[in-house]
This record gives structure tokens, C-alpha cells and sequence, in this order.
């Protein structure tokens, strides 16, 4: 029997409801794979520029989500994306089916929903996947650095952003990760 993992995520709380979502995914191990910091820059390795193209298709991929803030630090990401209304009413991401959408805080039921709209599980797992199979191929033709069994942790971090002072913090945040990343926590070399 495999030991439970305690779920992160608020109960009752309706992932693919409009909205700011703030994720942080960490490399399996913390291993150094995606960049350097450099004078308090980052410095995009090749798998780093793939991660953040990988970043952006997600777009392309949930025509429902816009892709914000961001930085790719070492050994993670930290994001900032947006869940957009599907209501061909006001005027951006028209859905196949507008009566999906759920009222907020109420748990997703078994209505269906367009296929091109996105939760916020459905769009961590895709930036997992495309990035992996990306990066096998990076290991396999580019001589990238191997990664034990899988390359991003299995859980993730996430925070839903309720206030325009919110979002100023972890926008923040994001921008002045690489000027701390000497005591992030993340660094396995701070002490």
C-alpha cells in the first residue's frame, strides 16, 4: 500500500473557475537543470528556453488561460497564469458548451465542459508532460543531464489570488526571485 500524500489544494474549490493562480513546480531532486543565476540574473540553459517555451504553448493548448509572470530558477519554476471566462458574452475565450461553468466555491461536477478550457491541474500536467518529452529528447540528442525516474517533483505549489495587492506580492516575488536566490530556500546550497 503506497503511503497518502496530503493534498495542498483547497476543498470544495473549483480549479477551472475564472481566475489568478500562482504555481510554483520544483525539478525532481532539486537537481540544477533548467538554469544559473548569474549577478542576480538568470541565465537560461537550453533546457531552460524549452521549459519556457513549453510555458507559453500552454496558451496555444487551453485557449481558456493566459500565461503572466514567471521566472525558471536552477531547479524550478515559479508562474503566474489566468483562467479566463468562457462566455462568449464578454468577450473572450468562446466555449462549446457556456452552460459548463461552474459558480464559484462550488466543487466541479459531472457537467461536461469544452475541451479547450483548462483547470489548474489540467495545466500543471501538460507543462509537466510537455516539458518532459521535451527534455528526454534534449538528454537523448543534445547530451542534456540526466534526471533520475522523473523530471519534475510529483507535487506542485499552488495559490489562488484573491486581491490586486495579492498579486503585487507574488508578481514581486517572482521578479526579485533570482536577486534572493543566495537564500532561497529552494537552493540546495543555501545553508
Amino acid at each position: 500500500m503506497k503511503p497518502s500524500r496530503n493534498s495542498l489544494r483547497l476543498k470544495n474549490y473549483n480549479y477551472s473557475q475564472s481566475g489568478l493562480y500562482f504555481v510554483t513546480i520544483c525539478i525532481n531532486q532539486r537537481k540544477e537543470l533548467l538554469s544559473e543565476i548569474v549577478d542576480d540574473k538568470v541565465i537560461l540553459n537550453d533546457a531552460g528556453k524549452m521549459v519556457e517555451d513549453s510555458y507559453f504553448s500552454l496558451q496555444v493548448r487551453f485557449p481558456n488561460i493566459s500565461c503572466d509572470s514567471y521566472v525558471i530558477m536552477p531547479n524550478h519554476i515559479h508562474f503566474i497564469f489566468k483562467i479566463k471566462e468562457c462566455d462568449d458574452n464578454v468577450g473572450v475565450v468562446p466555449c462549446a458548451n457556456p452552460s459548463s461553468r461552474q459558480p464559484q466555491g462550488i466543487a466541479a461536477t459531472n457537467k461536461p465542459r469544452d475541451q479547450n478550457s483548462a483547470s489548474l491541474s489540467e495545466v500543471v500536467a501538460a507543462l509537466k508532460s510537455i516539458s518532459t518529452v521535451q527534455y528526454i529528447r534534449g538528454v537523448t540528442d543534445n547530451g542534456w543531464q540526466k534526471f533520475d525516474k522523473r523530471l519534475w517533483q510529483r507535487n506542485y505549489y499552488e495559490h489562488v489570488i484573491r486581491s490586486e495587492e495579492s498579486y503585487i506580492k507574488i508578481a514581486e516575488y517572482i521578479e526579485n526571485n533570482p536577486i534572493n536566490w543566495a537564500i532561497d530556500e529552494l537552493n540546495p546550497h543555501f545553508m
